[in-house]
This record gives C-alpha cells, structure tokens and sequence, in this order.
C-alpha cells in the first residue's frame, strides 16, 4: 500500500464565484521517494500540496496516510499527524526573522514537548547536515537567501519526519544554492524519506523518482522523470498519458527507513502535537523580547494605566492622612455654645443665678452678673483641650454717629468678654499703643462699618457717639472668620452703656486642641451651668472621624473611578494592539500550526505573550507611580505614605491587564488556518 493515497481528491472555494482547484486528484506517493508535481502556474499545485501535507481538507474524495483515512478528522488529530508525519519547506522561508537561527529549526520540536537540551542538540545536528554549522546563535534575518532557505530545509530535518513537501524550494536561489538544496533533498529519499516537492524548473523536476503534471485541477500524467519531465515541456512522451504503472525506483527498490521496512515511520523525540508549559513560557518570553520595538510600546501602554493606578491609590493614601491632619489643625478645633438671656430681670417664677433658656439673671451690667459669667469662662477653660475661651453678648443694635455733620447710623452692636477675639480668630488693626483688650467706654468697628460713618483714621484716635454715650474707638475689625458680622458692628467690652440694649444673647466660642472639639463640646454646657446644661444650643463640628472616613472615602472612590477607566482604556488599547500584531504574524502562526501546533497552543502563546507584557508594564508602572507619588506630595509639602500592598498589586494588575487584552487576539490567533496564512 502506498504511503499516501488520493482517490477522487476535489477542493472547491466558496465565494462571489465558485472556484474548482482541484478535481478528481487520484495519485499513489510510495514511502521513500522523491515526487515531483509539474503544471503551469495556477493549474492547483499549492492546493494539491496543501491537501497532501493536511495544511487544507479536501471538498470531496478521500486522503489516506499509511492507510488511515484522514477524512473528518479533529483539528486535534490534523495537528497530531502533521507533527507526526510532515516537515515542510517553504519557497518564503517562514523563519522567525527576530530571533536566532536555532529557535526557528527547534519549532516542530517545540511541539512534540522536546526537552531544551535535547532540541538544541537536534537543531546543531541538522545546521550542520546543511551547512550551516555555528550558525545557530545567529538572527534568522541577517542570513542570505541561501542560507534561509537551508534553514528551512534543516527544520524539517531536526524534525525526523517521514515526509517532507516542499514548494518551489529553489525558486528563489542561484543555481549553486539550488544544486546544493536538490542534493539535501535527494540525500533525505536516500535516508528513506519521502519527499514531495512542487517547482517548475525541470532542472529540480529530472532529480526526483517521479513526476505528476497538473493542469486546471486535473491529473494529466504520472510518471518516471524523464518521460514527465519531456511530457511537461511539450518535448516529447506521451502526452496522452494518466498514470505510468511500470515499476519507479521507488516501487522496485524501496530504501530503507528503519526497522521495519518502507513505510515505517522511525522513531522520533517527543510526542506528537504536545506543548509543555515550561516551553511555553520561554516561547513567550523569547517572542517578546524579540521584538523590542513593538514590546517596548506595548509594555508603556499598560504602565501608564498601571502607573496611574499606583499614583491613584497612593495619593489615595496619602491624601487621607493629609484630610486627617487638616481637620486636626483646622475645621474641627471650634465649639460654640449659646442660649438666650432675660430681658426682664424681674420675671415671676424663675431662680435668680440660673443661666438658661428662660432662666434669670442679674442685669448684665452688675457686679454680680460680670462675676458669674467671667468665672463659668474660667471653669470651660480648665477643661483639657480648650487653648481659648470667649464670650459674645449679642445687644441688638444702637444709633451711632462719628460727626455732627454725618447722618447717624443704625449698627449692630456686641460685647466681648474673656478670649473671645482669639477664640473667634478675629483680625483687630489696634490703636498705637493700646492692648488687645478693650476698656470702659472703648469700642472696636468693623472696618465696613467705619468706612460707612465715615470715621476717619484710626491714629487720630477718633471718638463716636454709640446710643447715648461718647466712646473712643481703638481699634478695627478687618476679619472674623468665625463671627462675620463683626465687620459690620461695634465692639464693646463687658460693661453697659446709656442708650444700648442689654444682651439678648449670648454665645460661648471656644478654640479646642486639635482633635478634643467632640469632648469639649459635650463638657462644656455642664461646666457654664450643669442644672441648665441640656437647655444649651451647642454647635460642636462633625465627628472628625466619620467626617474623616467620608471624605477619605469619596476621595478613594474617586480616584479609584478613574483608575477604572485607565484600566478599561488600557485594556482596550492593548487588545487592538495585540490583534494588530496576530495580524502581522499570520505567517508565523501559520507555521506553528503547520509544525503541529494546534489552536489552544497558538491561543496560550499570544495570552502569554500578553501576561508577560502585562507583568513588564506592571512593573514599570509601579516605579512610575510610585514615583509620582513622591513628587506630587513633595510638591504639596504632604508627607508620603506608600501602602506595601501596591507593590503586588501593581504587578497581579499588569497582568489582568495583558492577559485582558490579549484575550481578543489570542482568540482570533487560534482560528488562523495555515493553508490560508502560507503559501507552500
């Protein structure tokens, strides 16, 4: 039985027109001889050589390899028997331009699960057989034609394939390089080999044992070299002729091939169409290494999505704390504590000395009322954590007046008692010379107010009528963050004068240590007065801690926002990337899967490839993020806090990113077909 056997081999491509490029192909290829296929240019050699080497499946007929009807085969099993029975060379070489010598004669190797060592000293053997020994260390794109097409030669040399089909491999050669190819391949038939090859040139066409013409898909003739080879340029033979039966040298003289006989397929390393792991990982890394360039973009694209992760969470961080301190120094240091005071003095039902909603009290010009609320200062400002303590006695408002020739003017006015001016962080231009306290019939205005009298400068030492009573102005009122409207007012000390209203109001501001505003704001009321304690209106800040936790919070899930989107759009444009180089590549992975690989090898390739560059770019992703950090919280004068966390995070995140990214094209890379992607 004949190794290969074609009975009534049609293929036939779909499309806008049906195109037949095979038609009823019956032909017998013996184990252990070198067959030639002749015929003009798209008469169907490619296709026919496809079909043979199991790179295409034919449309109708049946194919047989050694008596096993390859009809319906899995692409698994297609895999299996093109690791296991075929080498190829290829008219385009088909080498792996960007990476050693070595690494593109190892391929078929790679895929029967051949250990490293084992691969290389296979690969070094079949240079050699070639000529082209030392050269394995050396890129595939720095050799000469010649040398190339060796190359590919000592590829399906390494392999140990019983067959090797070979389009046009002197096609693209001098005539030395092509003598020298037809002697390896005539060398591999006397080693028991079988070789089919395609070509036009009869030179190649006289060497092999027989040769088929084909012309529009249709087997003209089978025969010895010479009569086929006259047939083919028309110089004579029997141009009638179908298939020639005497005996070939082939048939008559069947070389050995090993133990066993013609036919038998020897021995070979490995198993067919296998992948180990390990090798898998090295492939990866070798192909993207190899192509610097290209990696090198695609590594920065995931670094600066990982980058701005980093930077995101740890600002993130160190934004917390910085929230956390400047609640500690600032909005949460201020307590307020107010209630309302009496009119009427002389109100039925109430105990003198309480001071509270409703409550009675001494007029607050008296002695005794002075003492009462200068000692309930006293006692707040023991408490632990108050730095400042004041009193403010809203008095309703009085008509003010700077000149006799100035219409008067209706302003609010209050009084102060205790630290009230640093308690409010009020900002006073004083009087030359005077104190920051204010003393009987001395008053502060508000610098709007004082522009509106018009009062005048304040080194003059102006004096201004307030209800019924002359006061010297000495000082003004530029700000009070904390009690606004003192701006506007007139500012007296703790004592009553004719013509102004007695206090309707009055206010306890208290400026705490930083982080004691909560407690000072629950013992303050009962130090002021404990029987009317819960009367009080107390305006103490949020709780800095949940404040703290809210805001830190927003923050995170702000920034944490945007690192999404840097991580989608990074995602995204790694993937478009990755289907942009399966697209460059087709060839390679046609290669692959000619050399037995199967889709899921060619899938986990581009889906390492994609991991490895996604760890690359994580990695560099983490220094730059982390750098940024640094600078970012330098320059805003914040101390920096790094979460050791980032550092795996950076990394695992690199690679959901790459192994994302490549999903896309690792799968379009599986369904690339190699009699699609290659010419044989």
């Amino acid at each position: 039985m004949a190794l290969l056997q074609l009975r009534g081999v049609g293929r036939t491509f779909s499309g806008a027109v049906e195109v037949t490029a095979l038609d009823g192909v019956t032909l017998d290829i013996e184990a252990g001889e070198f067959f030639a296929i002749m015929g003009p240019s798209g008469g169907g050699k490619s296709t026919l050589l496809n079909t043979i080497g199991l790179l295409d499946h034919p449309t109708t007929g049946t194919y047989t390899i050694a008596g096993d009807d390859i009809g319906g085969s899995t692409s698994r099993r297609l895999a299996e028997t093109r690791s296991e029975t075929f080498g190829f060379v290829f008219q385009g070489f088909h080498l792996l331009d960007h990476r050693p010598v070595r690494d593109s004669v190892e391929l078929g190797l790679l895929y029967r699960a051949v250990p490293a060592d084992r691969r290389r000293i296979l690969a070094d053997r079949a240079l050699e057989q070639v000529g082209l020994d030392g050269l394995g260390d050396q890129l595939a794109a720095k050799l000469s034609g010649g040398q190339r097409q060796r190359v590919a030669i000592a590829r399906a040399l390494a392999a140990g394939t019983p067959v090797v089909v070979a389009d046009e491999p002197t096609g693209n050669l001098d005539s030395e390089n092509g003598a020298s190819v037809v002697e390896t391949l005539l060398a591999l038939r006397d080693e028991g080999t079988t070789v089919v090859l395609v070509t036009h040139d009869p030179t190649v066409a006289r060497a092999a044992d027989r040769v088929a013409h084909l012309r529009d898909g249709r087997i003209e003739s089978v025969a010895t070299n010479e009569v086929a080879v006259a047939s083919a340029l028309g110089t004579g033979g029997p141009a009638d002729a179908t298939v020639v039966t005497e005996p070939t040298r082939a048939s008559s003289a069947p070389r050995s091939t090993g133990e066993g006989g013609a036919g038998h397929r020897p021995e070979r390393p490995g198993r067919p169409s296998r992948l180990r792991f390990r090798d898998l990982a090295d492939d990866a890394v070798r192909s993207v290494t190899s192509r610097l360039g290209k990696t090198a973009g695609l590594v920065v694209a995931v670094a600066v999505a990982v980058a701005l992760a980093v930077a995101s969470l740890g600002l993130s961080v160190s934004a917390g704390a910085q929230v956390g301190d400047t609640f500690d120094l600032h909005t949460n240091r201020d307590v307020g504590v107010s209630w309302d005071s009496p009119v009427d003095p002389t109100a039925e039902g109430e105990a003198p000395g309480a001071i509270g909603a409703g409550a009675v009290v001494a007029p607050f010009g008296s002695p005794e009322a002075a003492a009462d609320v200068a000692g309930r200062l006293a006692r707040v400002a023991e408490l632990s954590g108050v730095e400042s303590v004041g009193a403010l006695h809203e008095r309703g408002s009085a008509v003010v007046r700077a000149t006799a020739v100035r219409d008067a003017l209706q302003a609010p006015v209050v009084s102060i008692e205790g630290s009230l001016l640093a308690a409010a962080r009020v900002d006073v231009e004083w009087l030359a010379r005077h104190g920051p306290t204010l003393g009987d019939r001395e008053v502060l205005i508000g610098r709007s107010l004082a522009a509106q009298l018009p009062l005048g400068p304040l080194a003059a030492a102006p004096v201004i009528t307030l209800g019924d009573a002359e006061v010297a102005v000495v000082g003004i009122v530029d700000e009070s963050p904390r009690v606004p409207s003192l701006v506007g007012a007139v500012t007296t000390g703790a004592h009553s004068l004719p013509g102004v209203e007695t206090p309707s109001q009055t206010s306890v501001l208290i400026r705490t240590g930083a982080g004691a505003a909560q407690q000072v704001a629950r013992q303050a009321p009962l130090a002021i007065d404990p029987v009317a304690a819960e009367t009080f209106r107390v305006d103490a800040p949020i709780d800095p801690t949940t404040l703290r936790a809210e805001i830190e919070s927003d923050v995170e899930s702000t920034l944490l926002a945007f690192t999404g989107v840097a991580l989608l759009a990074a995602v995204a444009g790694l993937g478009n990337s990755m289907v942009l180089a399966v697209l460059e590549r087709r060839k390679e992975f046609g290669l692959r899967r000619a050399l037995g690989a199967r889709p899921s090898h060619i899938a986990g390739l581009v889906l390492a490839e994609s991991v490895v560059i996604g760890a690359l770019g994580g990695l560099l992703g983490l220094a730059l993020g982390l750098g940024a950090v640094l600078v970012m919280t330098v320059a805003r004068q914040w101390i920096p806090v790094f979460d050791l966390r980032l550092a795996p995070a950076a990394l695992i995140g690199g690679v959901i990113v790459g192994a994302a990214g490549g999903l896309v094209a690792a799968w379009r890379a599986s369904r690339i077909e190699p009699h699609e992607a290659l010419r044989l």
